[in-house]
C-alpha cells in the first residue's frame, strides 16, 4: 500500500469528519441497539485491495477496486468515516431529542470475500452478488448539545456478514464497547465515576448507488 494512497484515503476520512453535510446520501447507517440514543448517520469509505489494484472510495456504493474485473481480490482494507445524530427515539425512559447527541467515527476494517466477486458486485447492471464479512477496530466521538462533556469510545467493530448486489449492499454491524453508555454521559442525571460494563451495539448500513470514483 502505498504512502500515497493512505495520505488520500485519511484526506478523504478527514473531510467526512470535518463536513459532514457533504455526504448528503448513500450509504446510511442506523444504530437501534443501545443503552442511550437511537443514532442514524452517513458514512463515506475508501477500500484499498492489498496486494495491488485501484483504491475506491465511496459515499453509496459499496466497491472493491477490481480493474475490469480481471483479478479477483480477496482481501482488502475499508477505511471508514461518518457522522451521526440522534433519532429522537427515547431509550430508558429518556427523551433523547432529534439532534441533540452527534457521534463521529473513525473505523477501519479489514473485509474479507466470502462468496462471489465484489468487483463485479460493485458494477452498475452486472447483476453479480457477493457475500463479504469485515473486522477492525473503532473510535467514537460523542457530541452533546448543552453542559455535559463530549467523551470518546472505542472497541471492536464487527460486520458478521454483509452483501452486495449490483452496487446496492446491506451490512449488518456489531460495535463492542469496553465501556458501555450510561444516561450521565449524555446530560442526564448526576456524572458517574464507574467502571462501565463492555456493551454490545447493533447497527445496519444500506448502501444506494450514488457517487464512487477510483484512484
Amino acid at each position: 500500500m502505498s504512502r500515497r494512497r493512505l495520505a488520500v484515503c485519511c484526506a478523504v476520512i478527514c473531510a467526512t469528519l470535518i463536513f459532514p453535510r457533504q455526504a448528503h446520501a448513500g450509504l446510511a447507517d442506523i444504530i437501534w441497539e443501545m443503552s442511550g440514543p437511537q443514532m442514524v448517520g452517513l458514512m463515506l469509505r475508501c477500500r484499498v485491495p492489498f496486494g495491488g489494484g485501484a483504491t475506491s472510495c465511496s459515499i453509496a456504493a459499496a466497491q472493491q477496486a477490481v480493474d475490469g474485473g480481471v483479478k479477483k481480490k480477496w482481501v482488502w482494507l475499508s477505511v471508514e468515516g461518518g457522522a451521526y445524530v440522534s433519532t429522537g427515539h427515547n431509550s430508558g425512559g429518556i427523551d433523547y431529542e432529534f439532534g441533540r447527541i452527534g457521534m463521529f467515527t473513525f473505523e477501519p476494517m479489514v473485509e474479507f470475500l466470502g462468496t462471489g466477486d465484489i468487483g463485479a458486485a460493485s458494477m452498475k447492471g452486472d447483476h453479480a452478488g457477493a457475500v463479504y464479512f469485515g473486522i477492525g477496530p473503532m473510535i467514537n466521538r460523542f457530541v452533546v448539545k448543552g453542559p455535559a462533556p463530549s467523551f470518546w469510545k472505542h472497541g471492536v467493530k464487527l460486520r458478521p456478514i454483509a452483501i452486495a448486489f449490483s452496487r446496492w449492499a446491506l451490512e449488518y454491524n456489531i460495535r463492542i464497547y469496553n465501556d458501555g453508555f450510561t444516561p450521565d454521559e449524555f446530560g442526564f442525571g448526576a456524572p458517574m465515576k464507574i467502571n462501565r460494563p463492555f456493551e454490545a451495539v447493533q447497527s445496519i448500513s444500506v448502501t444506494v448507488p450514488w457517487l464512487q470514483w477510483k484512484f
